[in-house]
């Protein structure tokens, strides 16, 4: 019993153990990726979800889109069964993704993981995520949970009408060690723009605040001190949401 004890804590606070079945889509339960399901609300009046071999490893990934419906209604795949949570642990959600003639909105796709809990209802986390045309990685830390975690599902949701597709696979989900926490904050942070033409030379008339001032045909954002600087800055815009 203490050996079987010892193993099985060793098994829970293990950084390299995917905790999703059948992360590549590669086994199948006729028609669906085994370990998944296929999520369709009762309005949705057109939805496509089949397996591709346009993957990005191995033989297979996940394709869902076509989506046609009256409101505004999610739709996609999810895990079939909760994975255990610890909420003493960080964890870290990366996939490979990209889409296909998704013209109709920039963030069409939905990552989210409902966390389950002893005493409260559950908990929901949401990111949405913007077009790829070509295959990238993405990475989600999950750095906080609530005292009473012990589950979580993860889906993937389309929640626009679109006549394109998105693309999934290589999906994972563990325990994020010092190492994983590194790399995704390496992720996360943009490189700083190169320098280019005249920019060092250039010099506007400082009035004490940020201002966009244009010169010679081109738009330059300026510091208070008159100064060319750059920013970036992320932003989203929700259909039916004021």
């Amino acid at each position: 019993l203490l050996s079987f004890f010892l193993i099985k804590c060793h098994l829970e606070n293990d950084s390299s153990i995917n905790l999703i079945v059948n992360p590549g889509f590669e086994n199948l339960d006729d028609p669906v990726p085994t370990g998944w399901e296929i999520i369709s609300s009762e309005d949705t009046k057109i939805f496509q979800a089949a397996i591709t071999e346009e993957s990005h490893t191995g033989n297979q990934a996940m394709m869902f889109g076509r989506v046609w419906a009256e409101e505004w209604e999610m739709n996609g795949i999810k895990v079939k069964a909760p994975v255990e949570l610890n909420p003493e642990h960080k964890y870290i959600i990366s996939f490979w993704y990209k889409t296909v003639d998704i013209q109709e909105y920039p963030l069409p796709l939905v990552v989210r993981l409902n966390v389950h809990r002893h005493k409260e209802k559950s908990l929901r986390y949401d990111k949405n995520i913007s077009t790829r045309k070509e295959w990238t990685q993405i990475q989600w830390l999950i750095d906080t949970l609530p005292p009473d975690a012990h589950s979580a599902d993860l889906r993937f949701l389309l929640w626009i009408r679109t006549k394109g597709k998105v693309i999934i696979d290589d999906v994972e989900l563990k325990v994020a060690d010092d190492v994983d926490i590194l790399n995704y904050t390496k992720w996360r942070t943009l490189p700083e723009p190169d320098i280019k033409d005249d920019f060092n030379s250039k010099t506007f008339v400082p009035n004490g605040f940020f201002q966009v001032k244009e010169n010679e045909n081109r738009w330059w954002l300026v510091d208070p001190k008159g100064n060319p600087t750059w920013a970036i800055a992320t932003m989203g815009e929700f259909p039916g949401l004021s």
